[in-house]
């Protein structure tokens, strides 16, 4: 192992810790700037418990670790919306935190494509018939391939990022007429749903060179 003169290796621990902090500085004015955007919405917000600084410090670690700004938006919507009314236990909504901050550009699109599909599929009754089911699951896929496929040039690179989406638990995996495989939403990603913005997020990843 080759040791560097002291001069130079002083040097060289200057610039590092410089570059760290300047890039741990613009890291939280980003984290900041979302917090202060919902909190501009009149949503509230308070640390009362050790549940909710619990969910401020993932928010931060997320933030230093390298958390795009759209990531960082959903996790703030996220957050505050579960601040202001509990309906997760601790550890689900850290592990939806966890992949909120995971989120490609591309997984945040098919997300608000699936919210909009959604809205076009109310929910089957627990009797539904099995031509029923059958029918919805068909309708479901088609949609996937007419809706977002087109968006990835492709089925399959589509199908790739849908694949990629099943580590949340927030798809599920359904038939396709034609042999593609093709996704549908769970309950796990509706509640997250009602949490975020997933729409106008995706439009800003859109600004950013996924069309």
């Amino acid at each position: 192992m080759v040791i560097l003169p002291e001069p130079i290796s002083a040097a060289f621990k200057s610039v590092a810790q410089f570059g760290l902090k300047k890039y741990l500085a613009q890291r939280e004015q980003v984290a900041h700037e979302e917090l202060v955007a919902e909190m501009r919405k009149g949503r509230p917000w308070a640390i009362a418990d050790d549940r909710t600084a619990a969910m401020a410090l993932q928010y931060v670690r997320a933030a230093r670790e390298g958390a795009a700004r759209l990531n960082l938006r959903l996790m703030a919507q996220f957050m505050f919306a579960e601040a202001a009314q509990a309906t997760m236990t601790s550890t689900v909504h850290r592990r939806n935190g966890e992949h909120l901050a995971s989120l490609s550009l591309e997984e945040m699109i098919i997300c608000a494509k699936l919210v909009i599909i959604e809205r076009d599929f109310p929910p089957l009754s627990p009797d539904a018939s099995r031509e029923e089911v059958t029918q919805d699951t068909t309708d479901r896929a088609r949609r996937f391939s007419k809706d977002i496929a087109p968006l990835f040039g492709s089925h399959g690179d589509a199908e790739g990022y849908g694949n990629s989406l099943l580590r949340t638990g927030w798809l599920r995996t359904i038939g396709d007429w034609s042999g593609s495989g093709s996704f549908a939403t769970t309950k796990a990603f509706l509640a997250v749903a009602d949490m975020v913005e997933f729409e106008a997020v995706a439009a800003e990843a859109i600004k950013h060179g996924v069309e």
